[in-house]
């Protein structure tokens, strides 16, 4: 080892070489065709604090990437540091010089490995990715709408699909054929014949356990590691804006975080600086989404230690001054203008007990403002405060009120009523509205705010349909009394009665009065009426939302045989023939002949979630 160490330049002397090359003007690309195995250099990285660190390297080889016209630089570390934690997670981008020239940005790390050997992306290629979004002024465009709702699956099978925890990576409910959003955006290829692009170490402020689990794998999907923030909580999370003062700076080789929540929790992800020019950054030598558009805020950062791993291991740091904007994100890397201001969600939350088992906790956060990131950082930042401050696991009751603000002042209300095992999982399915109007095509991503009331009951509010009864007829005109027999939770049971009117012009002889939960009358609904719940516009998008009935809600219906048919998602009742087949035919008005119809409908408000349903019938006599 000692043989080896005398043919390795000298810390000092290395430093010296780091801080000159450090200027903007100073820094020259090494020619990726002149690199030879053998050739020793330095690379660029913060290991402690926030002052860049060296260590030296040599060049093991060159080889092919993981597209056309990319290439990998294989690097090795001869530095005792580094042998004791290889190739660390949060090293992206750090970069590597030859001769005090900019060779490569350090990318990947092979796992396992018995020596600190990774795989950098050559400095060229990354400029050359990613230099002309400098050219542009602002952000990337948001990419082409179509139009349509990028074949969204209808909400209630969203809403199931949330609550099954696959907005965090669970496997969805339902029907595996439709689309899973997002559907793109998700970055290269993270295993190159066994090296390893390395992850964004991202620290979390708050509870990991309850809060975050279900949310590793759609995380871990997109390159981010989380992790518990060290001291974490609202005092990372209260980062300086050098941006807002005109003193925003990264050097080459800072840490750089890009910053995805803030206020009541932080949650950054770390790499490192490629190359600083003026106001331009390039960084991680990898892509962070791969997505477009991306404008996400960045914040120099403080490394509080490197943890080693039988792994790869990782970097621990925090966020410590907001001084740009991330603009472009590509395979080879990221792109950042210092000085600019990100756009963010302001995310306020509100959290009740319903037993008064805690006191009242109101919490503001602020997250990236982005289609595919802003729904999932949402729910990580509520799921966390819900885990810490209420309870993580135990059966109960969730009640929430939402309203999401769009950018042109429109609102969008919700409430819910969610029986759950999981509160904190249940937080997802209250806030799936979120996620449903972030994947749809029809706009451009508009959400600007978002807040949320939730009452956190331990007891079960829970009824069951048991069975519908009615008498055996009614003529047209007159009125169908349904009795509803309920069982609660605990067992009790008991029986709504609620009237429902048979228009004089009915005609048909008999009607069927069905009784039951929201999800029963979706199930019923889907094969009968698949296109009511589908939405054709973003206005009816909103509309299915606001429309779509809370799990408290009782439905009662009286349905015939006859033909019927839908407008938008509200059903129209009791048409003759002549005005059902001429507004059925016409076309672009937004009528959709179904197979039979609803006479009559009534929701009733239980205040508790209501599970099931039933049916029977009543003849009509002329």
């Amino acid at each position: 080892m000692r043989g080896a160490a005398l043919l390795v330049p000298t810390i000092p002397f290395l430093l010296g070489v780091a801080l000159s090359v450090a200027a903007p003007a100073a820094i020259e690309p090494f020619p990726l065709a002149d690199l030879r195995p053998g050739m020793r250099g330095f690379a660029l990285t913060v290991l402690e604090g926030e002052e860049p660190d060296t260590f030296a390297v040599e060049i093991v080889g060159v080889t092919a990437g993981s597209g056309p016209g990319q290439h990998l630089i294989l690097v090795k570390a001869l530095d005792e540091r580094i042998a004791r934690t290889g190739i660390a997670a949060g090293m992206s981008g750090s970069p590597v010089f030859i001769d005090g020239r900019i060779a490569a940005a350090l990318a990947y790390a092979y796992v396992g490995a018995t020596e600190p050997i990774g795989a950098a992306v050559p400095f060229d290629e990354m400029r050359r990715g990613l230099g002309w979004s400098f050219e542009r002024d602002g952000a990337e465009e948001p990419r082409s709408r179509r139009g349509a709702g990028h074949g969204l699956p209808p909400f209630p099978e969203w809403r199931a699909r949330e609550a099954a925890g696959a907005g965090a990576g669970g496997e969805p409910r339902g029907d595996e054929s439709r689309p899973v959003w997002p559907p793109a955006g998700m970055p290269a290829p993270r295993e190159l014949a066994g090296m390893r692009r390395l992850d964004l170490p991202m620290a979390v402020g708050g509870a990991l356990g309850g809060a975050a689990a279900s949310e590793r794998s759609w995380w871990d999907e997109r390159g981010i590691a989380l992790l518990p923030a060290l001291g974490g909580g609202a005092g990372e999370g209260a980062v300086r804006s050098a941006a807002r003062a005109g003193r925003a700076t990264l050097r080459t080789g800072d840490a750089i975080a890009i910053d995805l929540i803030s206020g009541d929790m932080a949650a950054s992800a770390i790499g490192t600086v490629t190359w600083s020019e003026g106001d331009r950054v390039l960084a991680l030598g990898h892509g962070f989404l791969t997505a477009l558009p991306i404008e996400v805020p960045v914040s120099r950062a403080r490394i509080h230690a490197i943890i080693p791993t039988r792994g790869v291991s990782f970097k621990i740091g925090a966020p410590v001054e907001e001084v740009g904007t991330l603009i472009a994100d590509r395979e080879p890397g990221v792109a950042a203008r210092l000085g600019r201001i990100a756009p963010r969600i302001p995310f306020s939350l509100r959290l009740r007990s319903g037993s008064g088992a805690f006191p009242e906790q109101a919490f503001d956060f602020s997250v990236a403002r982005n289609e595919i990131l802003s729904p999932a950082l949402i729910a990580l930042a509520a799921r966390s405060a819900v885990t810490v401050h209420g309870y993580g696991l135990g059966a109960g009751t969730l009640a929430s009120r939402l309203e999401i603000l769009f950018d042109d002042g429109r609102r969008l209300a919700r409430e819910d009523l969610l029986r759950t095992l999981s509160p904190g999982q249940a937080v997802g399915e209250a806030l799936s509205p979120v996620s449903y109007v972030s994947a749809s095509d029809f706009a451009p991503f508009a959400v600007r705010a978002v807040s949320i009331d939730l009452t956190l009951d331990p007891d079960i509010r829970a009824a069951e349909v048991l069975e519908v009864q009615t008498e055996s007829s009614v003529r047209p005109g007159g009125t169908v009394e349904a009795r509803i027999r309920l069982r609660h939770h605990r067992g009790a049971e008991e029986v709504l009665r609620v009237r429902l009117p048979v228009p004089e012009a009915f005609f048909e002889d008999e009607l069927v009065v069905m009784a039951g939960s929201p999800l029963a009358f979706y199930n019923w609904d889907r094969e009968r009426a698949p296109g009511k719940y589908v939405p054709r516009s973003f206005d009816h998008l909103l509309e299915l939302l606001a429309d779509y009935p809370s799990d408290e809600m009782l439905i009662v219906r009286l349905f015939g045989p006859a033909r019927g048919a839908v407008h938008r998602d509200r059903e129209l009742s009791a048409l003759p023939l002549s005005k059902w087949g001429a507004m059925t035919e016409a076309r672009g008005g937004g009528i959709l002949a179904v197979a039979g119809m609803t006479v009559a409908e009534v929701r009733v408000p239980t205040g508790e979630v209501v599970a099931g349903g039933a049916f029977t019938t009543v003849a009509v006599k002329p």
